[in-house]
């Protein structure tokens, strides 16, 4: 009966490309590592962000921390609700000689990471924006020039085609294939 030979998989892929030339090739594959280039950025400037995040978030917890003691450290709470024996049980004071220097410390902490982290996050947006660019810019130039010759072949193809075909078809019929 009809049985139809299925072409081999890969060469349905391949045929894809049959139009691309050599420059066409590397311009997809300048694409593609770029494209591998952009994705490989972005988790490093959510590393960096999330690096200075969580200094933040330490440096808010700690001013929180300690407007917190400062609010629960009044005396007419100390003089009524503690007995003499819990007044200055470690747990129920928490404040120390050290809180302003380890605020300090904190905040040129947060300081000095500040810049190197923005100017971090910075350049890698940079990065991957240009390499975005210029990736999308490769597949196009590319997929523009593979276009060009396969509409090209397909003039070449209806000029050696016999008259009668064309002649059969509507005014108009087949130019209009060619832009579609």
């Amino acid at each position: 009966m009809g049985i139809k030979k299925r072409s081999n998989p890969s060469n349905e892929f391949w045929s894809l490309y049959s139009f691309a030339d050599r420059v066409d090739i590397q311009l997809m594959i300048i694409g593609l590592v770029l494209a591998l280039v952009q994705a490989i950025l972005l988790p490093f400037v959510w590393l960096v962000m999330g690096d200075f995040v969580s200094l933040s978030i330490v440096r808010e917890q700690y001013k929180l921390e300690k407007a917190k003691h400062f609010e629960s450290f009044d005396l007419n709470k100390v003089g009524t609700n503690l007995s003499s024996n819990d007044a200055f049980n470690p747990i129920n004071f928490t404040g120390s000689n050290d809180a302003p220097a380890r605020q300090s410390q904190i905040d040129a902490q947060f300081e000095y990471s500040a810049t190197p982290a923005f100017v971090m996050m910075l350049s890698l947006s940079v990065a991957t924006f240009i390499a975005a660019f210029f990736q999308r810019l490769a597949w196009e130039v590319s997929g523009i020039r593979q276009v060009f010759r396969v509409k090209k072949a397909y003039i070449r193809k209806l000029l050696h085609m016999d008259v009668a075909w064309l002649e059969s078809r509507h005014s108009g019929q087949v130019a209009s294939m060619l832009h579609e």
